[in-house]
């Protein structure tokens, strides 16, 4: 069975998108995955061994060149069409692709598509995390919500782009070697977002940064990306404890830099989503946004949900006291614990290892 995934953008989404392509692969016999999405999406999905192919759209593209990719879209001959992204673009892509079925969730554009799901589920107490929510459109194939669980976000990276991140975390512990204790917590805070409504208080990150290096004496890296290093300057400059600066990284190698980590914390962002795909521990923090949906149910990964919408009105004390716990805990220790055993020196290797570690928990 031929079967194309549509998920247009954005990073975040489409990786979050990347559980479903291995379910399909282990409940459907023969089957041939394919990926449609804009041109960003190579970040995340080239080099994904379960896709047979992928497609790519710029927003630049002339209207041959779209035209051209829909003709090749049509000459596959899908079996399957899922849309996750159901909106008017990605309709247009499912209803040209000329597949013989297709299917979406249900919205005011159910009638283009020859089967709909609706988005919730009457078992469901609670908002489900995304990825659960994903796995609602495999209903055809009778894959349950709870595998979701089962299928890792994926990102492939190799040797050469875990080098920097390896080299960058080395020159770190050697640095602070004579005043830090060898197993202080590696500790990476990504303090952007998109919208500065989502964004936890500067101040307050600094704050919490000189708690966990006083406290623990862990060692506090400031995530930044494109437009964002000014976000990171100010962080540093409002601590008073010394913390470092992410270095610039291409999207893999930020993914390896995560992965050799011992914990995440930040704002409902596109890296929180990586750290659970490298299956580093995470603390989220969400104002307005539903962090049931946005943070997997399991015992490595933690959110706060602020008793207002307003992402101020959570305190330094409680994220503090959160990651402390979370540091102390039994889960996170056997996390240390199973990622010490990946003796290789390859962060493709770490990244295995703490794959296995999420599946379990």
């Amino acid at each position: 069975m031929k079967i194309l995934i549509i998920q247009l953008r954005q990073l975040g989404d489409i990786l979050l998108t990347t559980p479903v392509i291995s379910a399909l692969k282990q409940h459907i016999d023969r089957s041939e995955i394919y990926f449609l999405s804009h041109s960003m999406g190579r970040m995340i999905l080239d080099g994904n061994p379960d896709i047979k192919s992928t497609f790519y759209y710029r927003d630049d593209d002339t209207l041959k060149k779209s035209w051209h990719l829909i003709q090749t879209i049509r000459q596959h001959r899908f079996d399957y069409v899922i849309d996750f992204m159901n909106n008017p673009r990605s309709a247009m892509f499912t209803l040209l692709s000329g597949a013989a079925q297709n299917l979406s969730f249900s919205s005011r554009r159910s009638f283009l598509y020859k089967k709909v799901i609706p988005r919730d589920d009457p078992n469901w107490s609670e908002e489900p995390y995304i990825v659960e929510q994903k796995f609602r459109l495999l209903a055809p194939w009778t894959v349950a919500t709870q595998e979701a669980y089962k299928h890792p976000m994926v990102i492939p990276f190799n040797h050469e782009q875990s080098q920097r991140p390896l080299t960058f975390w080395h020159d770190i512990k050697n640095q602070r070697a004579t005043s830090i204790p060898g197993d202080a917590p590696k500790v990476v805070i990504a303090a952007t977002h998109r919208r500065e409504n989502r964004m936890w208080p500067l101040d307050h990150y600094a704050q919490l940064a000189n708690v966990l290096v006083n406290t623990c004496g862990a060692h506090i890296v400031w995530l930044w990306g494109p437009g964002e290093l000014p976000v990171a300057e100010q962080c540093k400059k409002l601590c008073p404890a010394s913390t470092v600066i992410a270095p610039q990284t291409s999207f893999r190698e930020l993914a390896a830099l995560i992965a050799n980590a011992d914990l995440f914390i930040g704002n409902s962002n596109g890296p929180s989503h990586v750290s659970v795909a490298v299956g580093t521990p995470s603390l989220q923090l969400h104002g307005s946004t539903i962090a049931s949906a946005w943070c997997p149910k399991t015992t490595l990964h933690q959110a706060i949900q602020s008793p207002t919408s307003l992402m101020s009105d959570i305190t330094v004390n409680h994220v503090a006291k959160t990651c402390l716990e979370m540091i102390s805990s039994k889960s996170y220790q056997n996390f240390r614990e199973t990622f010490a055993l990946a003796v290789q020196t390859s962060a493709d290797a770490r990244n295995r290892a703490k794959m296995c570690l999420h599946k379990n928990t």
